[in-house]
């Protein structure tokens, strides 16, 4: 079964990889007023106050002209519609990478035998990874050869169905979903952490809509004591038709969330290097009570009680100190300005289909501090969003 199967989404509910509309009584994500607040409110983005420029006119027209083409296929749809939308532009910044159609290792979890192969998708350089980490999370870590946790993947169609594109990003977006769950056991007890937040977007992209979701991981609605994956549309755009405002307001949408999910997995990537080398997370039960008693009273915590009461403070803490962390890179990640406006220097879009130059996420905000000083995002917010992180 390919991930073209009608069948496949009947295999996904069946293996807990479910859509949005399942289960009906589904909660929202934790983080999920965060995106939306990023994603809509950061950026002025209203169309009341959009005033285009003579270069946001052009470049509409000219998106315009590239997706009414005849016989426009998926890769000319990567190159010279959906990259200049989403200002991808080569190589990424330098803990950043990208693939492309790569079809990824097979994961324990979820117990599905189809297995992603984005059309696009971005995660982390695996060799700025400890090696430790990979070496204990193995295909979590690293489903494709140098690229680490993938949190940002698109579906593109060109005369493809979009339901298709739809199902591969709810199976491709489950798999990166649990490499974050398997990320946060690194950090202590994912439960209760990572569960039910959602740190991996998907984008559904064919020229003429843009569609963005997201995905996490929660606690099981039965029995069956096994995790589920769930996913939640979070915008939708009609790229062209109504007009250069909505063309631009679409579009800064869609960067913002790139920019939102580039921003998490750089802050995980800043954790990871600020934790010791180990085989294995901690399990405290295999201390002697000396050790606990001493790592309890480098934490300023009580040293009272049975072993049982000391693991139970330490793996209490360690969840508590974890979701502070989780709740601060999210809450900085939010509070950074990331301008995702329309208009900005580039070639023309059927340069960009062939070309491989341009310039990583954070040369993108200079180029854009020296068109604008009133979009400057300051250095200081960086180093919070970073310090947050670690």
């Amino acid at each position: 079964m390919s991930t073209y199967d009608k069948n496949l989404p009947e295999e996904l509910t069946r293996r807990r990889v479910y859509d949005e509309s399942f289960p009906p009584k589904l909660k929202d994500p934790k983080n999920l007023s965060a995106i939306q607040d990023v994603i809509f409110n950061g950026n002025g983005i209203s169309t009341d106050v959009i005033q285009p420029s003579e270069q946001d006119e052009t470049e509409y027209v000219e998106f315009c002209r590239i997706v009414a083409s005849v016989g426009l296929n998926e890769a000319r749809i990567a190159g010279w519609a959906f990259n200049p939308y989403f200002d991808i532009r080569h190589p990424l910044e330098e803990e950043h990478a990208s693939g492309i159609n790569q079809r990824w290792i097979d994961f324990p979890e979820p117990k599905i035998h189809q297995k992603p192969s984005p059309d696009y998708f971005e995660g982390l350089v695996s060799e700025k990874l400890p090696e430790w980490v990979e070496k204990h999370l193995k295909n979590y870590a690293r489903p494709v050869p140098g690229i680490a946790f993938p949190n940002f993947l698109a579906e593109l169609k060109a005369e493809g169905s979009m339901k298709i594109g739809h199902t591969q990003c709810r199976l491709g977006g489950a798999c990166a979903a649990r490499g974050y769950y398997e990320l946060h056991g690194l950090y202590g007890n994912p439960d209760d952490v990572v569960l039910n937040t959602a740190l991996v977007g998907t984008i559904e992209f064919n020229g003429e809509v843009c569609v963005g979701n997201i995905h996490w991981v929660d606690k099981p609605s039965t029995d069956l004591g096994e995790l589920e994956y769930h996913m939640k549309r979070v915008f939708c755009f009609f790229t062209k038709g109504l007009g250069v405002k909505d063309f631009i307001k679409g579009r800064r949408v869609a960067r913002s969330f790139r920019a939102y999910f580039a921003e998490l997995r750089a802050g995980h990537l800043k954790r990871l290097e600020g934790l010791k080398s180990r085989s294995h997370p901690l399990h405290y039960m295999k201390f002697k009570i000396p050790a606990l008693v001493k790592e309890l009273e480098d934490r300023k915590l009580s040293t009272k009680g049975s072993k049982g009461d000391l693991v139970k403070r330490l793996e209490k803490d360690d969840s508590e100190r974890n979701t502070e962390a989780l709740e601060n890179l999210i809450e900085a990640v939010g509070h950074a300005y990331v301008n995702s406006q329309g208009s900005n220097p580039s070639r023309s879009f059927e340069d960009q289909g062939t070309s491989s130059q341009g310039h990583s996420f954070r040369s993108q905000k200079r180029a854009r501090e020296a068109d604008n000083a009133d979009e400057i995002q300051s250095t200081s917010a960086q180093k919070r969003i970073r310090e947050s992180a670690n």
